[in-house]
């Protein structure tokens, strides 16, 4: 696998949430370049799963697209937080439920030429209704 090397990094802005970078690096093959992205702690995602085997989903609005989403529950991991207390408290800000087990099955990069995030993916099961 080839790698860059990182010359120097900069933040050139910064917000409670994510941190906006400036890297210059230099290729395997010799040649610099420029990379601007953001870097955030990292976020969680949850698979909610009924009783009944059904997955549970969530509807909310995005505003950057102006639109309503169909999607899990997912959300960043704040200050003080690991990313299963993060799936724990999305899970029930977003739908409404707490889980009883959560398992992690995996992680993945949402969007890789963007962000260094990283997002775990958990399996809630043994859901109870809270009052969300």
């Amino acid at each position: 696998m080839q790698s860059w090397k990182t010359i120097k990094s900069e933040v050139f802005f910064q917000t409670p949430w994510t941190t906006f970078k400036h890297n210059e690096f230099e290729m395997s093959n010799g040649k610099n370049g420029h990379y601007y992205f953001v870097s955030t702690r990292g976020s969680s995602m949850v698979i909610p799963v009924l009783p009944d085997g059904r997955v549970l989903l969530t509807r909310q609005y995005r505003y950057l697209v102006d639109r309503e989403s169909i999607e899990f529950p997912a959300g960043g991991v704040k200050e003080g937080q690991d990313h299963e207390q993060a799936a724990r408290s999305e899970l029930e800000e977003e739908s409404g439920y707490r889980a009883g087990s959560l398992q992690r099955v995996g992680e993945y990069i949402p969007m890789n030429g963007v962000t260094d995030e990283i997002c775990k993916v958990y399996i809630a099961r043994d859901l109870t209704k809270t009052k969300q």
